[in-house]
C-alpha cells in the first residue's frame, strides 16, 4: 500500500512555518506502516528549507520516506512520466478529515491486508516475555 501523508496539522501540530508539537499516535502509525513494508510519500505545502526541516524532523523521529513530494520511482518508471498528482492508496491530511480519526483508520486499512493479523501484530509489538 503506498500511504501519502501531509506533515503540517497531521503529522505534526500546525504551526507553520514552524515545526509543531508531535502528533503522536499519527506519527506511529505510520512508522508502523513502514515496519509492514508499506511505501510511505511525504504530501506538504513546504518546500525548500522549511521542507529540509520538516523531512530532517521526520528523520530524527524514525521516520524515513520513499518519497517526497513526488511519486515513488517505480511508478514513473511504470508510467513512463511522472504526473503532477502523487498516487497513493490512501492520503492522510487534516485538510481531508481530523487528526484523531488517522491512527485507527490507518491500522485497520494495514491490518486488513494482512491474512495472519496476530504476526502483523506480534512484529509491531512483541511480546515483551512478562
Amino acid at each position: 500500500m503506498v500511504i501519502a501523508v501531509d506533515f503540517d496539522g497531521t503529522l505534526v501540530c500546525d504551526e507553520f512555518p514552524s515545526i509543531g508539537e508531535k502528533r503522536e499516535e499519527t506519527f506511529l502509525a505510520v512508522t508502523k506502516a513502514v515496519l509492514l513494508g508499506h511505501k510511505i510519500i511525504l504530501w506538504t505545502c513546504r518546500t525548500g528549507e522549511l521542507l529540509d526541516e520538516a523531512v530532517a524532523y521526520c528523520a530524527e523521529n524514525g521516520l524515513v520516506f520513499d518519497a517526497i513530494n513526488d511519486n515513488l520511482p517505480e511508478h514513473k518508471e511504470e508510467w513512463g512520466n511522472n504526473c503532477r498528482k502523487v498516487y497513493a492508496d490512501v492520503y492522510l491530511d487534516d485538510k481531508a478529515a481530523h487528526e484523531s480519526v488517522f491512527p485507527q483508520f490507518l491500522w485497520e486499512t494495514m491490518l486488513s491486508e494482512h491474512d495472519n493479523v496476530k504476526e502483523v501484530l506480534e512484529k509491531l509489538a512483541p511480546d515483551s516475555g512478562c
